[in-house]
């Protein structure tokens, strides 16, 4: 009877030391790089208390989701009439975080006070084709200079 007990005790730490199993290494998923390439579409509007801005500039940068020091941007363009409304439209754009920095005038206002800044930031989370209406608030800080 002891002799079964002990064969048991060691068969079973044979077993326990001889199943080892190798854990493969589950490498994540890189994050999105953002930029041209994709299939996205961004139009963006720029409004002044829900009146729509029809002059100025909308500035973008790829993989940003805020504002650094560097005032360096990837993209821009004017504000057109497209689409039935004055607009910027990004076309091509992949996934990731995008960010906008908006200069506008409002002719209705003299000199150095017509001067219109805004800003926001925007992810595109799909790769499929879509087009995302961004609506961006622009205020008039007077004499305030921003680059």
């Amino acid at each position: 009877m002891r002799t079964k007990h002990i064969l048991f005790v060691l068969l079973l730490g044979i077993v326990a030391v001889s199943c080892r199993r190798k854990n493969e290494e589950i490498i994540p998923p890189a994050a999105p790089v953002a930029g041209k390439g994709g299939k996205a579409q961004l139009r963006v509007t720029t409004k002044q208390y829900e009146k729509v801005v029809d002059t100025g500039t909308v500035y973008i940068r790829y993989n940003s989701a805020i504002t650094m020091q560097d005032p360096r941007f990837d993209d821009s363009s004017n504000i057109k009439f497209q689409n039935g409304n004055f607009m910027v439209v990004f076309d091509s754009l992949k996934r990731g975080n995008y960010y906008f920095f908006v200069k506008g005038r409002d002719f209705r206002y003299v000199t150095p006070n017509d001067s219109l800044y805004g800003y926001g930031s925007f992810m595109v989370v799909d790769t499929f084709p879509q087009t995302y209406n961004i609506d961006i608030s622009v205020r008039n800080f007077g004499n305030y200079y921003l680059p």
